[in-house]
């Protein structure tokens, strides 16, 4: 990813959340997708919060496969400030802990994993991680729906998906702060 793609992915990032929906895949497709990528989990605890061995690739599988099972998900990136705020609130905390997926966005977490001789393998970046979802959302035909933003800056950033990936396929959006 470029400098300028970055900063782009981390400006919709930081002001909206990009939801990948429920995607019920013919039977064929779901199955094939089951096969060629098996969910298996294995975590290490940080903190409060276990995180996921997953690298960028097998974050984005992940979402995906979670994404066709039908099922609705959350998937978390925590950074070192979240781990902070993990320790005191506990409603921030339950929702961490009940994601399906929790990726390691921030360096310190890798180099916390190192130290704690179960190395986490990369860090994988959320905004990172949005961009390349919407990029295979778009050859899956999967929809995605964007969550999130003050007034105006959800249907600016459809607008900016859709013109980097033209068959991406956004079904709604919701602002849910001014």
């Amino acid at each position: 990813v470029n400098t300028h793609e970055s900063c782009l992915a981390r400006q919709l990032y930081i002001w909206c959340r990009i939801v990948v929906l429920r995607h019920s895949k013919p039977e064929s497709a779901a199955s094939s997708l089951a096969m060629n990528y098996e969910w298996t989990r294995h975590r290490i605890r940080l903190g409060q919060i276990e995180i996921d061995r997953v690298n960028f690739r097998e974050a984005i599988d992940a979402v995906m496969h979670l994404s066709a099972s039908g099922r609705s998900e959350v998937v978390v990136t925590p950074n070192a400030d979240h781990l902070v705020r993990l320790e005191e609130d506990l409603e921030f905390r339950s929702v961490y802990q009940a994601a399906a997926l929790v990726v390691a966005d921030g360096m310190p977490l890798v180099w916390g994993s190192k130290l704690l001789g179960r190395a986490l393998p990369e860090r994988v970046s959320g905004s990172d991680l949005m961009l390349a979802l919407c990029a295979r959302a778009s050859t899956d035909d999967t929809p995605v729906f964007i969550l999130g933003g003050p007034p105006g800056v959800a249907p600016r950033a459809a607008a900016r998906l859709v013109e980097r990936y033209p068959t991406l396929r956004i079904v709604a959006g919701y602002r849910d702060w001014e």
